[in-house]
């Protein structure tokens, strides 16, 4: 091990990454080999992760597209006219730098994506890569060993079946696991405990809400980090969006092949019963339950159970979800489903509003989440890990090439904020009195109209007398008029 971590060393210090043909080279070579080996590679996903053969299939286009983006990003112009802007005497504020290697510890769930998919974003940026793998008898891991020793330089990139003490000081950690915990490494961290939450307003689509929910809740068993954990619907709607699901359930199963009397495994008594599904979802009982005569199977694309939560402290609203069951939980306002959230102050990874544009607005911006999705849930987010901590998130890859940059601007001369500290640093030139008298300046207005003298006090006396003394002042008025004129005619 110590042997090809050597290597690896060696590689990031020639430099041989920071030249994209090379990397173009190890990308090229790598989608060579994915794709001469895709039936091997959706085989052992398959029998690794017990999914259905469209779910690995999805896994493998994923892993295929990412690399493709990646490739295609690599632009040979835009990288020689970064690297020579010094020469060409101009500055270069975005510039950006590799940090040479890359060390990857990969979350088990959807393992050859999770690893591929950061492996190629390391590689656009110019970075060597070591990957943490154990010794286990899984189809997976031994793929990715026979592919990284035929698709990609042996130099360059390892793995390794154990954590080595120091090396990871020396590289940009990759932690899909959220168990690293050297905090004196750069670092690029996913949570996968934290919950993605669903959230179903009166405004919504309940069938678009219902499908979106349920196809992404029970796919790959219900254990992508990316999975709606619960979902809280609003009240008004509540046993409308219950039966929503029952139909897409229905559906789902009718089309599943090989499923005994086209029903998923808990709702074949409430079928049979009419409202018998819904009373025990009243109830806060599981709806997977059934006896000896109805008991049927169910693939695990399907879910096995929807529960309706009452209480509000139910440890299961706090806890990341890895089953295919849909908890369900009401709310009676925005702000109440707000509150229910915030008590927790935690921070969701993802939030699905399924609701009309104001009501979607209001809990997309005080539900704190490191993403929100509007009206639907993006299918290839199921695929992988969750997406790094505190970092701008794509939809179109799961790593970005920024993430495994540090920036390194260049400047070759004094932009127009900036003076050259020769000129700074003398009280008596024309350029250091500007720049002081420019910098006592005050600021710019707000723009806001003034009211010097305007409070919500005051306000509110103006109005109350507007409201109150106007009528009475002017009847006083009519009055006075009245009784004058009336008196003129008397007299006269």
């Amino acid at each position: 091990m110590a042997t090809e971590l050597s290597k690896v060393s060696a590689a990031a210090l020639d430099g041989r990454m920071r030249n994209l043909r090379y990397r173009q080279k190890e990308l090229i070579s790598l989608h060579k080999w994915l794709t001469s080996n895709v039936d091997d590679i959706q085989e052992g996903i398959q029998k690794d992760t017990r999914c259905t053969s469209d779910e690995a299939r999805l896994v493998v286009a994923k892993t295929l597209t990412e690399l493709r983006t990646h490739y295609d990003d690599l632009d040979l112009k835009a990288e020689l006219k970064v690297e020579y802007s010094i020469k060409d005497k101009r500055s270069c504020p975005d510039r950006h730098v590799a940090p040479g290697i890359v060390y990857i510890i990969p979350e088990k769930f959807t393992l050859f994506f999770s690893i591929i998919s950061a492996l190629c974003a390391a590689v656009e940026a110019g970075n060597c890569c070591v990957v943490e793998l154990g010794n286990d008898l899984n189809s997976t891991p031994a793929l990715l060993r026979r592919c990284f020793s035929e698709a990609l330089d042996n130099e360059a990139f390892a793995f390794t079946t154990s954590r080595p003490d120091d090396f990871p000081a020396k590289c940009l950690v990759v932690d899909q696991t959220g168990t690293f915990q050297k905090a004196h490494s750069p670092l690029v961290a996913s949570s996968p405990s934290s919950r993605a939450i669903a959230f179903v307003d009166r405004t919504a689509d309940l069938t678009i809400a219902a499908r979106e929910i349920v196809a992404a809740r029970a796919a790959f068993g219900g254990k992508s980090p990316y999975a709606p954990d619960f979902v809280l619907v609003n009240e008004f709607v509540e046993e409308d969006f219950l039966q929503a699901v029952d139909q897409e359930i229905s559906r789902v199963s009718a089309a599943s092949k090989g499923q005994a009397n086209g029903q998923v495994n808990g709702y074949a008594n409430g079928h049979a019963n009419g409202h018998a599904h819904h009373h025990k979802l009243r109830n806060g009982t599981t709806a997977s339950k059934t006896d000896g005569a109805h008991q049927t199977s169910t693939s695990e694309k399907e879910l096995k159970s929807v529960e309706k939560i009452t209480d509000r402290k139910d440890t299961r609203l706090q806890r990341k979800d890895t089953s295919t069951s849909l908890l369900v939980r009401k709310y009676s306002s925005l702000d109440d489903a707000i509150d229910t959230l915030g008590r927790s102050g935690e921070k969701s990874l993802a939030l699905y509003v399924f609701a009309g544009p104001s009501p979607a607005k209001y809990l997309a911006q005080f539900i704190p989440a490191g993403t929100s999705f509007v009206n639907h849930i993006p299918g290839d987010m199921l695929v992988g890990p969750a997406s790094p901590l505190d970092l701008p998130i794509s939809t179109a890859v799961r790593y970005t090439r920024a993430m495994f940059e540090t920036p390194s601007p260049q400047f070759v001369r004094p932009v127009h904020d900036t003076v050259m500290s020769a000129t700074l640093l003398n009280s008596s030139s024309q350029r250091a009195s500007q720049f002081y008298s420019d910098a006592i300046k005050p600021l710019s207005p707000t723009g806001q109209p003034e009211n010097k003298d305007m409070n919500f006090f005051i306000m509110a006396l103006r109005a109350g007398a507007l409201v109150y003394l106007l009528p009475v002042v002017s009847a006083g008025l009519a009055s006075a008029v009245y009784g004058a004129v009336s008196l003129y005619r008397t007299l006269r």
